[in-house]
């Protein structure tokens, strides 16, 4: 997204949970993405597989919880 590779369709449940998510540092250096307490992910997850199908190479594997 911050390369500006992905176009986000005028879909209103995607852009709310999009803008819902939330990310913090874990003391790993990791990056932990989560939804609001009563939010939904279901979303910006079906997105993340989407362009991960179009990913070129092996050995890429999201994990989604």
């Amino acid at each position: 997204m911050s390369q500006g590779k992905i176009k986000i369709p005028n879909n209103k449940k995607l852009i709310y949970q999009l803008m819902d998510l939330r990310y913090e540092v874990m003391s790993s250096g990791d990056l932990k993405i989560h939804h609001s307490e009563k939010g939904h992910d279901d979303y910006p997850d079906a997105l993340a597989l989407a362009c991960w199908a179009t990913k070129d190479g092996e050995g890429y594997s999201p994990t989604l919880a």
